[in-house]
């Protein structure tokens, strides 16, 4: 069970990376090609759902606390 936790935290994190590339096109696209990437929006929604739910295996495994607050 311990590399199928790993495995998901992986994936979450290479998921987190593509993310920040994608994010990172689209601003770079808005303000000097006049093009932004379309759907940006929806697919970082999609995959930062993506990253909280493939990570959170691996830090129940490890008796880790998350905690979220909105204030």
């Amino acid at each position: 069970m311990n590399k199928i936790f790993d495995y998901s935290a992986i994936a979450s994190g290479l998921i987190l990376l593509l993310l920040s590339v994608l994010t990172f096109c689209d601003v770079f696209g808005r303000r000097f090609l006049n093009s932004p990437v379309t759907g940006t929006i929806e697919l970082v929604e999609i995959g930062m759902a993506l990253v909280a739910f493939l990570a959170m295996p691996r830090a129940f495994f490890f008796k880790c606390k998350c905690i979220c607050r909105f204030y």
